[in-house]
């Protein structure tokens, strides 16, 4: 566990930096008076939005299992499902797979096995954040190319991984190269999970429950917004959290540490608000969305641990969580 205890700790470390010197730059004393003037009461609100997100993702991640045909309990599902957040701070969130991990040592269920579902579960969040963005793109007249090259990339990914020739040719040419020999069956259960997972129906179902998962974050960004009295439909709102988000995933830093923040805190001083309003609204954000998972995530791995026994994180190598 020392490892990951290291990458959250640094990411803590950046994240401090990254907010303090937003802060600075908006002036210390007016943030720090944004944030005090912050309605109390609508904390609780909000951390409830941001988890009824994670209880609508956990149902597709749930729906996926039983895709590839791995059955287990609801609720030691979902305290699986929960502890993957423990690496929220990890490069587009990848560090996720630590959720195959947990199953293949409680149930056997080998990591090549799963791990395609965690992929699965990043495409269709990225789609539907995509296509809000993507509509407001085009509705605000911002980031059109960013948006589309961005949705175009997943369609041509899907694309192939769903055509079985294109991709077992692919992996019958990884096979000739000699240090990847041995690692072709996990390649190829990798590949035969992965297709499955994405077939037109499972996207198009997960992908519409995605749209609803993320409203809920979107509207826990607006109330955030409108408390500071920006003037902001929630569509637009969405928008900008859509598009923060993406950005800040593609951009492969941990948990999308300053760029992802420094979106969002553009896009508020671009409807003519003060810095400090820009930046403590992204500060509140990132805390009710990015480190609140990471707490859950820490509530249900030790829970997780409590339940089925202590679970050697140290077994665990690197390259099958990153």
């Amino acid at each position: 566990m020392k490892n990951f205890k290291q990458k959250i700790i640094w990411s803590i470390v950046a994240s401090v930096v990254i907010y303090l010197g937003f802060s600075i730059y908006a002036d210390l004393d007016k943030v720090a008076q944004a944030l005090a003037g912050f309605s109390l009461w609508l904390v609780p609100v909000i951390l409830l939005l941001v988890f009824s997100n994670y209880v609508f993702r956990f149902l597709k991640w749930h729906y996926y299992l039983g895709l590839i045909d791995v059955r287990i309990g609801a609720g030691e599902s979902f305290l699986i499902f929960l502890s993957g957040f423990v690496l929220s701070v990890t490069p587009g969130k990848m560090g996720e797979v630590l959720k195959s991990f947990l199953l293949k040592e409680r149930y056997g269920v080998p990591v090549a096995r799963t791990a395609p579902v965690v992929f699965a579960e990043r495409v269709t969040d990225m789609t539907a954040l995509m296509l809000i963005a993507l509509a407001g793109a085009y509705s605000f007249n911002y980031g059109r190319v960013f948006a589309v090259g961005a949705i175009f990339g997943f369609v041509v990914m899907i694309f192939v991984i769903s055509h079985r020739g294109i991709a077992l040719k692919t992996i019958g040419i990884l096979s000739r190269i000699n240090f990847l020999k041995r690692s072709i069956p996990h390649i190829t259960e990798l590949y035969e999970s992965a297709y499955t997972l994405l077939k037109p129906k499972p996207i198009f179902l997960m992908t519409i429950l995605s749209l609803v998962s993320w409203f809920f974050e979107c509207y826990a960004y607006f109330l955030i917004l409108k408390d500071f009295s920006v003037d902001i439909s929630l569509f637009r709102s969405s928008f900008f959290y859509s598009f923060a988000t993406v950005a800040g995933a593609l951009s492969f830093l941990p948990g999308g540490l300053g760029a992802a923040d420094a979106l969002f805190t553009l896009f508020i001083r671009s409807l003519g608000q003060s810095e400090a309003v820009a930046v403590s609204s992204t500060i509140l954000i990132r805390v009710a969305t990015l480190w609140f998972a990471v707490l859950v995530g820490l509530v249900a791995f030790a829970l997780f641990q409590r339940r089925s026994g202590i679970i050697d994180l140290n077994k665990l190598n690197e390259k099958e969580v990153n």
